[in-house]
């Protein structure tokens, strides 16, 4: 019975056993090694359904270190050990996602001031970290910040003077 993880009816059968010849040392061993997985599984139960409530309301850290002191007792449980790691991928895209968020903002901020050089620099350490990120690239190539030869160039969004035929000349911004 135990091996097929039924304990609750383990529980009772060994239980019954038990009562009828309670000098029998081997059930009495069964019974206590059934008791013992029963509260380790509700344990594991416990800590699970706690960690995924933290995990849905975004506190992977708390979720983390719930999970963390629940391995010191049950290192191989695949079910801490899955959820675990998807607390830290979810932390990990969370600060990946904040300082996206963060860089995006300081750029937007030196863009409204003119400071096209700085706003371009921050972009790009940005963009070193995760060189990837769509929303680093599209604000880059958006607000027209190239990179040329390690200097950064800005094209500005003022009606362009001194064009001539198909050419456009960019103007530089006025500071």
């Amino acid at each position: 019975m135990i091996a097929r993880g039924d304990l609750e009816s383990a529980i009772r059968g060994l239980e019954d056993l038990k009562s009828l010849g309670p000098e029998s040392n081997e059930v009495g061993r069964r019974l206590a090694e059934a008791t013992a997985a029963k509260l380790a599984r509700d344990r594991i139960q416990a800590v699970l359904q706690e960690a995924r409530h933290r995990i849905d309301q975004s506190q992977f850290s708390a979720a983390i270190e719930i999970l963390t002191a629940a391995l010191r007792d049950f290192p191989d449980e695949p079910g801490l050990l899955s959820l675990r790691a998807r607390a830290e991928n979810d932390l990990i895209a969370r600060r990946r996602l904040e300082s996206i968020e963060r860089t995006a903002r300081a750029a937007e901020a030196l863009l409204q001031a003119a400071r096209f050089d700085d706003a371009l620099r921050e972009i790009e350490t940005t963009l070193a970290s995760h060189p990837a990120d769509g929303k680093l690239l599209e604000l880059r190539a958006g607000r027209g910040l190239r990179k040329r030869s390690g200097n950064a160039v800005s094209w500005s969004r003022q009606p362009l003077r001194n064009v001539t035929g198909f050419g456009l000349r960019a103007v530089s911004p006025r500071r």
